[in-house]
Protein backbone atom coordinates (compact mmCIF):
# COMPACT_ATOMS: atom_id res chain seq x y z
CA UNK A 1 0.00 0.00 0.00
CA UNK A 2 3.05 2.58 0.94
CA UNK A 3 4.99 0.96 -2.32
CA UNK A 4 1.75 2.26 -4.17
CA UNK A 5 0.74 5.92 -2.71
CA UNK A 6 4.98 6.47 -3.24
CA UNK A 7 4.83 5.59 -6.76
CA UNK A 8 1.70 7.29 -7.29
CA UNK A 9 2.91 10.61 -5.53
CA UNK A 10 6.10 10.47 -7.67
CA UNK A 11 4.34 10.38 -10.67
CA UNK A 12 1.66 12.20 -10.21
CA UNK A 13 4.61 14.94 -8.71
CA UNK A 14 6.32 14.71 -12.15
CA UNK A 15 3.30 15.78 -14.19
CA UNK A 16 2.14 18.64 -11.84
CA UNK A 17 5.54 20.00 -11.91
CA UNK A 18 5.28 19.62 -15.98
CA UNK A 19 2.22 21.21 -16.41
CA UNK A 20 3.72 24.17 -14.05
CA UNK A 21 6.49 24.90 -15.64
CA UNK A 22 5.03 24.33 -19.28
CA UNK A 23 7.15 20.90 -20.19
CA UNK A 24 4.76 18.74 -22.37
CA UNK A 25 4.52 15.35 -21.37
CA UNK A 26 2.82 13.36 -23.98
CA UNK A 27 4.90 10.56 -22.80
CA UNK A 28 2.69 7.10 -21.85
CA UNK A 29 3.17 6.57 -18.36
CA UNK A 30 1.85 2.43 -18.37
CA UNK A 31 1.62 1.73 -14.48
CA UNK A 32 1.37 -1.92 -14.18
CA UNK A 33 -0.54 -3.75 -11.23
CA UNK A 34 -1.26 -0.57 -9.50
CA UNK A 35 -4.77 -0.09 -10.17
CA UNK A 36 -4.03 3.30 -12.04
CA UNK A 37 -4.94 3.93 -15.67
CA UNK A 38 -2.49 4.72 -18.41
CA UNK A 39 -2.60 8.79 -19.06
CA UNK A 40 -1.18 10.83 -21.45
CA UNK A 41 -2.10 14.42 -19.81
CA UNK A 42 -3.39 15.25 -16.57
CA UNK A 43 -4.03 18.26 -14.80
CA UNK A 44 -3.95 18.97 -11.21
CA UNK A 45 -6.76 20.42 -9.68
CA UNK A 46 -5.34 23.13 -7.19
CA UNK A 47 -7.61 23.01 -3.89
CA UNK A 48 -8.65 24.79 -0.91
CA UNK A 49 -9.73 24.54 2.68
CA UNK A 50 -8.64 22.02 5.02
CA UNK A 51 -9.68 18.73 5.98
CA UNK A 52 -7.62 18.84 9.47
CA UNK A 53 -8.64 20.90 12.57
CA UNK A 54 -5.13 22.18 12.65
CA UNK A 55 -2.85 22.39 10.23
CA UNK A 56 0.65 23.32 10.57
CA UNK A 57 1.83 22.87 6.76
CA UNK A 58 1.04 25.29 4.65
CA UNK A 59 0.25 24.77 1.19
CA UNK A 60 0.07 20.73 2.20
CA UNK A 61 -3.28 18.77 0.98
CA UNK A 62 -3.82 15.18 1.47
CA UNK A 63 -5.90 14.48 -1.43
CA UNK A 64 -4.21 15.03 -4.91
CA UNK A 65 -6.91 15.40 -8.02
CA UNK A 66 -6.12 15.37 -11.53
CA UNK A 67 -8.09 15.95 -14.65
CA UNK A 68 -7.41 13.34 -17.37
CA UNK A 69 -9.39 13.64 -20.43
CA UNK A 70 -12.68 11.96 -19.56
CA UNK A 71 -11.90 11.22 -16.23
CA UNK A 72 -10.96 12.38 -12.69
CA UNK A 73 -8.30 10.99 -10.44
CA UNK A 74 -8.52 11.63 -6.73
CA UNK A 75 -5.71 10.08 -4.91
CA UNK A 76 -5.82 10.34 -1.20
CA UNK A 77 -1.95 11.08 0.60
CA UNK A 78 -2.98 10.55 3.94
CA UNK A 79 -4.27 7.38 5.23
CA UNK A 80 -5.98 8.83 8.32
CA UNK A 81 -8.18 11.29 6.96
CA UNK A 82 -11.39 8.70 7.77
CA UNK A 83 -14.64 8.73 5.81
CA UNK A 84 -14.87 11.44 3.42
CA UNK A 85 -17.50 12.26 1.22
CA UNK A 86 -16.73 13.18 -2.08
CA UNK A 87 -19.08 16.03 -4.39
CA UNK A 88 -18.54 17.66 -7.63
CA UNK A 89 -21.35 20.33 -8.90
CA UNK A 90 -21.93 21.90 -11.98
CA UNK A 91 -22.47 25.68 -12.98
CA UNK A 92 -25.96 25.21 -11.38
CA UNK A 93 -24.52 24.09 -8.23
CA UNK A 94 -26.82 20.68 -9.32
CA UNK A 95 -24.92 17.63 -7.73
CA UNK A 96 -23.43 15.46 -10.79
CA UNK A 97 -21.30 13.44 -8.29
CA UNK A 98 -21.18 12.09 -4.98
CA UNK A 99 -19.17 9.10 -3.39
CA UNK A 100 -17.37 8.79 -0.01
CA UNK A 101 -14.79 6.84 0.66
CA UNK A 102 -12.96 5.18 3.64
CA UNK A 103 -9.86 6.55 3.26
CA UNK A 104 -8.38 3.55 5.69
CA UNK A 105 -9.34 0.85 2.97
CA UNK A 106 -9.14 2.90 -0.04
CA UNK A 107 -6.65 5.55 -1.56
CA UNK A 108 -7.59 5.95 -4.88
CA UNK A 109 -11.16 7.01 -6.71
CA UNK A 110 -11.49 6.99 -10.44
CA UNK A 111 -14.30 9.15 -11.63
CA UNK A 112 -15.49 9.00 -15.47
CA UNK A 113 -16.15 12.40 -16.73
CA UNK A 114 -16.44 11.22 -20.79
CA UNK A 115 -20.46 12.02 -20.24
CA UNK A 116 -20.63 15.58 -19.18
CA UNK A 117 -21.36 18.36 -20.70
CA UNK A 118 -18.63 21.18 -21.10
CA UNK A 119 -18.84 23.72 -18.23
CA UNK A 120 -17.28 24.58 -14.75
CA UNK A 121 -17.46 22.18 -12.24
CA UNK A 122 -17.01 22.85 -8.61
CA UNK A 123 -15.44 19.32 -6.18
CA UNK A 124 -15.63 19.22 -2.79
CA UNK A 125 -14.29 17.02 -0.25
CA UNK A 126 -15.54 16.75 3.56
CA UNK A 127 -15.23 14.72 6.29
CA UNK A 128 -17.02 13.90 9.93
CA UNK A 129 -16.00 16.88 11.38
CA UNK A 130 -17.46 19.39 8.54
CA UNK A 131 -14.23 20.48 7.15
CA UNK A 132 -13.54 21.02 3.57
CA UNK A 133 -11.32 21.19 0.51
CA UNK A 134 -12.63 22.53 -2.28
CA UNK A 135 -11.88 23.21 -5.75
CA UNK A 136 -12.81 23.98 -9.58
CA UNK A 137 -12.05 22.17 -13.13
CA UNK A 138 -13.54 22.95 -16.74
CA UNK A 139 -14.30 20.31 -18.89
Amino acid sequence: MVKRFLIFSLFSSIIALGNIYGVKTDVNYNLPNMGLLSHNMEDQIELHGSLAEFDLRSGYSPINVLKGADYIRVGVLDEDLGVISVQITDEAGNTVYYDSMDTSMQNELLIDTSGWTNGVYGINFYNANGKRLYGEFEI
